[in-house]
């Protein structure tokens, strides 16, 4: 679903390919950890266990502990995302799946 948003963003021919079991995975632990930084709950949904790429990450927060929620840029800034598309309490982020070791992370 994001990619589709971020087409609308970034133009017909933006590529948003798929990502390998063990890319998503790296990725999905690196967002996890950013997330836990500032917020008490993180869950991402379970993966169906048959899967052999994923499209998307989806990551669910809950009670901020600085009790004051990121804005969009902050976020955007903290998760190494090159975009952000907020609607309403939603944001969907276009991260590289696979980042260099020196890419920002939630402080």
């Amino acid at each position: 679903m994001s990619g589709h948003a971020f087409r609308t963003l970034l133009g017909a021919n933006a590529v948003f390919p798929r990502m390998t079991p063990n890319v998503y995975h790296k990725l999905r632990a690196s967002c996890i950890e950013a997330l836990q930084r500032r917020f008490n709950f993180v869950s991402v949904p379970p993966e169906d266990p048959g899967k052999s790429d994923f499209g998307d990450l989806d990551n669910m927060v809950f009670d901020p502990k600085p009790h004051e929620t990121p804005s969009s840029e902050e976020f955007r800034v903290a998760l190494g995302a090159e975009h952000v598309i907020t609607n309403g309490q939603s944001r969907n982020f276009a991260l590289l799946a696979e980042r260099s070791p020196s890419s920002p992370c939630m402080t």
